[in-house]
């Protein structure tokens, strides 16, 4: 059963809580504080994992690695990301995001810290890197379930990419400030250092998060939430008070709502994964750089990204306040975000200037952000009640890609000594998922206990 805002019943069953506290002057929202921690550990996440697109240069030099090595370990990441995103979602929902993010940041910056233990024996570097990405997986499908709790109906697509901007500005620092410490210092350097910073934000979770806003509003944190606040909040979500506890897998895994969102994840992850990994090589190989300038050109995709996701973000909000519908802003910000990218990768492969490779390879990346409001809040828009569950499956599936694409890369780069027929590729795929999206999506919520019948606001 769907409860939809101010409505008694709503009012009911999730307001029964003391009414003691008050909003006090200078007040800082505590869902801004809990979206901005979101935020910091999509950062982290990140820098733990973009480390190795710019520490593999030296590491690939020392260990005598060639391009099919090189995309044997970028791949070895996803063969255990892949089989932690359904349960990362799963026990959210059971236990509450905190603890499940937690336990993940922890475990990837203690394997973080290993790695460079690890990394002189290539069959232990390959374990490392698949534990390493069976922590991570938790990651995103706890985000969004956070996400789902914590943010208000018309704050999702401006809170969540506010969240996740955190991957670009992890990208930017991480590859910036990474090929500094690479060209002045030793790679290890940069495992510890990031692996800290992951020890660090764990501890400001774990005093400062609760899951939940009733959670945080009962039991209290370092900063208390005013009942002003908190009646905010549940006035202004769509919440799901039914009774089955069972999870209706099938409904949900069968929904052509479902399926577009998990292709179009797959086909977008498919180009950043690629890009993400393989950029600094390219411009090394291609382009003659160092490692430092390879790591400074390889940010500006990344702050363009960042720069537009928070402008799709703001700019979706505006445009569902001046009453343009949901759908059609999904399918603009998506659709836009692929073919943008396939415009710019398949310049690329023209011949073009230093100068235009890099101000290709910017949009490229960059005008993909448009996504972020696009495919990226589906979730949200179709299942408060099973976000993290439909994220878990979606961000299962998509790491498909990273397996195949980044390997596969490094086999094409053996082959033909040439970036061109990976770019094409992607911008192929990319005009298929723009079809799919455009036939298939939807963003209005789905009752997936009910025999999927679909319920507007």
């Amino acid at each position: 059963m769907i409860i939809l805002k101010g409505t008694t019943m709503d009012t009911d069953m999730y307001q029964q809580r003391p009414r003691t506290r008050t909003r006090p002057s200078r007040y800082i929202p505590r869902r801004y504080i809990i979206i901005s921690l979101m935020a910091i550990c999509l950062f982290i996440s990140y820098s733990l994992r973009v480390i190795i697109s710019v520490a593999i240069i030296p590491m690939a030099t020392d260990q005598g690695w060639d391009d099919h090595t090189k995309g044997l370990v970028f791949s070895c990441f996803y063969w255990g990301y892949i089989w932690s995103q359904v349960p990362g979602g799963f026990y959210a929902k059971k236990y509450g995001g905190k603890p499940v993010i937690l336990y993940g940041i922890l475990a990837s910056s203690i394997l973080t810290i290993m790695t460079p233990f690890c990394a002189t024996s290539l069959p232990l570097f390959i374990v490392v890197r698949v534990l390493f990405g069976l922590a991570q997986g938790v990651t995103f499908p706890t985000i969004y379930y956070l996400g789902g709790q914590w943010l208000t109906s018309n704050e999702k697509s401006r809170g969540m990419s506010l969240v996740s901007s955190g991957v670009s500005i992890g990208t930017i620092c991480t590859l910036g400030i990474g090929s500094y410490v690479l060209y002045y210092w030793t790679w290890p350097t940069l495992f510890y250092s990031i692996g800290f910073m992951g020890f660090l934000w764990c501890l400001v979770w774990y005093f400062v998060a609760s899951s939940t806003p009733l959670e945080y509003y009962e039991h209290g944190s370092v900063f208390k939430m005013s009942e002003v606040e908190y009646d905010h909040i549940v006035n202004n979500q769509i919440h799901d008070v039914s009774d089955n506890d069972s999870i209706p897998w099938r409904n949900i895994v069968t929904h052509p709502a479902v399926i577009a969102l998990i292709s179009n994840h797959c086909i977008h992850n498919y180009g950043f994964y690629i890009l993400l990994s393989w950029l600094p090589t390219y411009m090394e190989k291609e382009l003659n750089f160092n490692i430092k300038e390879a790591g400074y050109y390889s940010i500006l995709p990344y702050i363009l990204l960042f720069i537009i996701a928070n402008m799709g973000g703001f700019l979706s909000d505006y445009l569902l306040k001046r009453k343009v519908e949901l759908l059609t802003i999904r399918q603009i910000m998506q659709s836009s975000g692929l073919l943008f990218q396939s415009l710019f990768l398949y310049l690329i492969t023209r011949n073009p200037t230093i100068g235009q490779s890099i101000l290709y390879f910017t949009l490229s990346i960059g005008l993909t952000g448009l996504c972020q409001s696009g495919y990226a809040c589906s979730s949200l828009d179709l299942s408060p009640k099973y976000t993290g569950i439909i994220w878990g499956i979606s961000n299962t599936v998509s790491t498909v890609p990273g397996i195949v694409g980044v390997y596969l890369t490094g086999r094409l780069l053996d082959y033909t000594g040439s970036f061109s027929p990976v770019f094409l590729l992607t911008a192929c795929i990319n005009i298929v998922g723009t079809i799919i999206w455009l036939f298939f999506a939807e963003a209005t919520p789905v009752d997936f206990d009910y025999n999927t019948e679909r319920l507007r606001l």
